[in-house]
């Protein structure tokens, strides 16, 4: 096996950038074709090339869709779920994405993916998501 960073999936690429800046037990990660994915009924929107499902604590991804921006959205799902119970957490709101303006939810995931990425549109934002996740054990 080589140790080369043009072999590495999308997947291994988002765990090593996640794994940067924080320690973490990666949940549970299925590739999935789209046609399996809107037949597990977990969702309900169309054009979906991931979903965190939290009942079974995986992440599931559209083959060939997905980008490592997704995996990294997705496990910022599981972090809300497993380490903060899914409670509405509060983000300043100047940077924020539109997708983020859905729900609590796809705000925290956007909030993780915005900091594991580095792109600090706005400081406050993204500096909570640091002091919380700091304030964290992350992994065993």
């Amino acid at each position: 096996m080589k140790n080369n960073i043009e072999n590495l999936t999308i997947i291994e690429t988002a765990i090593l950038k996640i794994n940067s800046k924080i320690n973490i037990n990666i949940p549970k990660i299925i590739e999935v074709t789209e046609k399996e994915l809107k037949a597990m009924k977990i969702i309900n929107e169309h054009d979906i090339i991931g979903v965190y499902n939290t009942p079974n604590k995986t992440i599931y991804l559209v083959i060939g869709e997905y980008a490592e921006k997704t995996v990294i959205h997705e496990i910022g799902h599981y972090i809300h779920d497993v380490y903060f119970n899914n409670k509405e957490i509060r983000f300043n709101s100047i940077g924020k994405s539109r997708r983020a303006e859905k729900n609590c939810y796809e705000n925290f995931a956007e909030c993780f993916l915005q900091f594991i990425n580095g792109r600090w549109a706005d400081l406050k934002r993204v500096e909570k998501m640091n002091e919380l996740l700091k304030g964290l054990k992350l992994s065993n």
